[in-house]
């Protein structure tokens, strides 16, 4: 099995990902000082890793207890992890109408290469051939295909607009409105399309 190694910057990184999913808001700019925070202490010393993240990913002391754990599960010992599952044997599948295919090659269990058969449905097949060429049946078929598609036209946005408690500044109510009392400021009167 080939161990694949990743570079320190790869893995602090994972690290701050790792944190962002537990629910520590993690900005791109704490992520940054915590790479140049741990270049500092060095990243060798672990203690110093620790706490160059906790003082530069953490906002505050809601977020400490959940640093410490995901710290523990990213860079802590791997005893109680799952370990990965090794690689199940491809299995040779069956057509749509029951039979059971042969296995591929003759080489048996020592083949280098393992070949696996597939029959399509009758929709995968139909779907590349061209309908010139269909039989009565399966234009009929087709046809019922399309029979059960219910399509919905977009709706399109009218140009009126409704009063509204927000949006947009509705300019023609609230002049009307600063007129009815003489030039003297109101409120202001929203809008939103309708």
């Amino acid at each position: 099995m080939s161990l694949t190694t990743h570079e320190a910057d790869e893995i602090l990184l994972g690290f701050a990902r790792a944190l962002r999913a537990a629910g520590v808001r993690v900005t791109p700019d704490r992520a940054q000082g915590y790479l140049a925070a741990a270049a500092l202490v060095g990243l060798a010393d672990r203690r110093g890793v620790y706490t160059a993240g906790r003082a530069t990913l953490c906002a505050g002391p809601d977020d400490l207890e959940r640093y410490d754990q995901v710290f523990e599960a990213w860079f802590g010992s791997r005893d109680g992890l799952p370990r990965p599952r090794p690689p199940r044997e491809s299995s040779v599948l069956a057509s749509s109408t029951g039979l059971e295919l042969e296995e591929a090659g003759n080489g048996g269990p020592d083949a280098e290469e393992e070949a696996v058969r597939a029959a399509a449905s009758a929709t995968e097949v139909l779907r590349h051939r061209d309908i010139a060429q269909l039989s009565n049946s399966e234009k009929a078929r087709l046809a019922a295909l399309f029979g059960s598609l219910a399509p919905r036209s977009p709706r399109r946005r009218t140009a009126r607009h409704h009063a509204w408690h927000r949006g947009e500044i509705d300019a023609s109510r609230t002049l009307r409105s600063s007129l009815r009392r003489m030039g003297e400021p109101g409120d202001l009167a929203w809008r939103r399309r309708g």
